[in-house]
């Protein structure tokens, strides 16, 4: 029975549509085989009719969290914001992703030491200029005729500007808070830091605190280095840590406080396979500096997770908490973070000492002189957040050459200063 020519095409494309499904699988497969682990963030999806300029966007962040390399594409393609990406990625690792995209619009993907180039077959290589040169942004008839744009590496991390991110977590011990009788509220002032207010209790008093009457609420309001060492020294919270995270603009920071955990598992060939997770505290930031009206401000996306392994035979549970959110912060600028509350149940031992500790076949007297008092303590981490631009290479540069030449200027003042104590000296003697 012969086929007809519409079931040869349908088997094609079912049978290149299977090829393809076993494609990204076995690219995994190969980065195993050669050692390389692949977590479970390095690998993307995407829709055939996603937009190209959206998916390199997405790729680049991944590049250069994983690599420290951005993704430069000189191709039309990216100048073109209705093109679609043309092929479906579905399990891919993000860089065999970035390879597949390109070469579906006939573009190569080279990868240089400090970025990835995209360029396109057709209109050739734009990146000229030998390495090790420093290289300049060709425009206009000149671009034209020396065949496109060349990538200044240089000239691009020097208009980069750094952000400064200050972080102080606080860990906050709810219910010995509410058995104080004590609550607080955190609010902004009339500048752009915060301040904190109390009330409730009388042992929050102004001796305590050093602090001021706010005359709306009859509470008392201080900073928040302030409020922070009222709860450590009463014991109602602690700090558990002070990082500070500097990142250039559109780049990734992290830091985590607390240990990993492994997961053991067998890879296809049986060979055991080590996979580590972070657990703890971990607080990730991106910021970004924008410009409106000679006024700069920063767009910062941030992602705060407290997580604790539960491991036992049978699984290997996480209890996470998470929260996720972009703000919107001024030069210097102080905000905060929270909700994110864990609950620890605890049981102990009360009664009389010693008899409650008996054995429960000694006539039973642990059960008449003491009981098993089971308590709940819910806890709640309040993350305060301050943003800092910090000058360019080029303004740091500059006021380097300034202080240098002011040192230098100092001691040739101070040098003639002795010498023409030397020469009174002399004609006095």
């Amino acid at each position: 029975m012969k086929l007809s020519h519409l079931q040869i095409v349908c088997w094609l494309l079912v049978a290149g549509s299977t090829l393809y499904a076993q494609d990204p699988q076995k690219k995994l497969f190969e980065r195993l085989a050669r050692g390389q682990q692949v977590r479970p963030d390095e690998v993307v999806s995407f829709k055939n009719d996603y937009p190209y300029v959206k998916a390199i966007q997405e790729l680049n962040v991944l590049s250069k969290k994983f690599k420290g390399k951005m993704i430069v594409d000189t191709s039309p393609l990216f100048r073109d914001e209705t093109k679609a990406i043309g092929i479906g990625i579905q399990g891919m690792h993000w860089k065999d992703a970035l390879d597949a995209i390109a070469r579906q619009h006939e573009n190569f993907c080279e990868e240089n030491a400090e970025y990835y180039l995209i360029f396109s077959a057709k209109e050739g290589r734009r990146d000229l200029g030998p390495a090790g040169q420093s290289q300049q942004q060709i425009t206009g008839d000149q671009g034209a005729a020396q065949g496109g744009w060349m990538v200044d590496s240089a000239k691009i991390y020097a208009a980069t500007r750094e952000i400064t991110i200050s972080a102080v977590m606080l860990e906050i011990n709810q219910s010995k808070l509410r058995e104080s009788g004590v609550s607080f509220s955190i609010f902004r002032g009339s500048n752009v830091n915060l301040g904190v207010e109390f009330t409730g209790a009388a042992s929050v008093s102004k001796k305590v605190l050093s602090a001021t009457l706010n005359p709306t609420s009859k509470g008392l309001s201080v900073d928040v280095s302030a409020a922070i060492a009222f709860f450590e020294n009463e014991g109602y919270g602690e700090v558990i840590s002070r990082p500070v995270v500097r990142v250039r603009s559109g780049g990734i920071g992290s830091t985590q406080v607390g240990q990993d955990f492994s997961v053991r598992t067998r890879d296809f060939q049986g060979n055991p396979i080590e996979t580590f997770y972070h657990a703890g505290t971990m607080l990730n930031v991106s910021p970004k500096i924008w410009r409106h009206r000679d006024m700069d401000f920063i767009d910062l996306s941030y992602t705060i997770t407290k997580s604790v392994p539960n491991i036992t035979s049978v699984a290997t549970l996480i209890d996470k908490s998470e929260v996720t959110g972009k703000l919107l912060m001024l030069d210097g600028e102080k905000t905060y973070v929270t909700g994110l509350i864990t609950s620890n149940q605890l049981t102990s031992r009360e009664g009389v000492p010693l008899l409650k500790d008996l054995p429960w076949w000694f006539f039973g007297l642990r059960y008449i002189f003491g009981y098993d008092q089971a308590s709940t303590t819910k806890k709640e981490l309040i993350v305060f957040l301050e943003a800092k631009i910090e000058p360019t290479i080029e303004e740091r540069a500059a006021n380097q050459t300034v202080g240098n030449d002011k040192i230098l200027q100092e001691r040739i003042d101070k040098t003639r200063e002795e010498v023409e104590k030397r020469k009174k000296q002399i004609f006095k003697d």
